[in-house]
């Protein structure tokens, strides 16, 4: 008998759930969008999508509130559209049985702003090329000089994740400077010191500090944990004797050894 009420409270409660959910499809059917609702969501405190620009965008799609139905909105076109854009990582878009319409918006996070001679991009977090904005710059470290690639708003590549695949020179720089970029905000000390990377005439990477008046020259970008961990050691052991503008060059290019130079 216990059995048999349950089975009961069971088909009762899907039976209950169709209901419900055919009311709120009816109620959305009918239902006047009433409401536009934007979340921007951002880790890093970036502006590149203003809320301002999200609405104009629906009403340019042709969608004003109190003129239509909220159910004959195109959620999906919205979505694909926002999607499109380079400074969007991801979008979501819904409606509430309230007539609301929400968007929800994820940024991209750029971690370098990559100078190539009469351009300039960004490399976010993921290894994706990014344009600049008309609403926002990012405080991320630059890199500069001998870097020739011109941006052509490839987006979708994905410079972080590299094997398999066949760069050419310029395009495993730009792999080159996510890594490098990306292992410098692994560290606290490093991430504080460091706002500039510079590629010089032999394809050298170079490293510009906050502090002390030198440069670091780490050489091509393997061994990259090991190259700053040996920084790491002449910075507290060494400079922190010696004096932070002591010497002009620091090479880190060669294996085990830190040489430095005055000019």
């Amino acid at each position: 008998m216990k059995r048999v009420l349950n089975i009961a409270g069971w088909v009762l409660s899907v039976v209950g759930l169709i209901v419900v959910l055919g009311f709120t499809e009816s109620e959305l059917a009918s239902k006047k969008y009433s409401d536009l609702r934007v979340n921007i969501h951002t880790d890093e405190g970036n502006f590149f999508v203003s809320t301002s620009e999200v609405e104009q965008a629906v009403k340019n799609m042709g969608y004003a509130t109190g003129a239509q139905s909220v159910r004959s909105i195109n959620i999906t076109s919205l979505e694909e559209f926002f999607d499109r854009y380079p400074s969007v990582k991801k979008s979501q878009v819904y409606s509430t049985i309230n007539g609301e319409l929400m968007v929800e918006i994820e940024q991209r996070n750029p971690i370098v702003r990559v100078y190539t001679g009469n351009e300039s991009f960004y490399i976010d977090d993921e290894g994706a090329l990014m344009p600049l904005s008309g609403n926002y710059t990012a405080h991320v470290p630059v890199a500069n000089g001998n870097i020739r690639v011109p941006f052509n708003l490839s987006y979708q590549r994905n410079y972080a994740d590299t094997s398999g695949k066949k760069l050419n020179s310029e395009k495993l720089k730009l792999h080159e400077l996510y890594r490098l970029v990306s292992t410098i905000r692994e560290d606290e000390l490093w991430n504080a010191q460091f706002n500039q990377v510079y590629v010089n005439e032999n394809n050298d990477y170079e490293l510009i500090p906050r502090v002390g008046n030198h440069r670091i020259i780490l050489g091509d970008a393997q061994d990259l944990k090991e190259k700053l961990n040996k920084l790491k050691v002449f910075y507290y052991d060494g400079l922190n004797k010696t004096g932070w503008n002591e010497y002009d060059v620091i090479n880190l290019k060669y294996h085990n050894q830190v040489v430095c130079t005055k000019n």
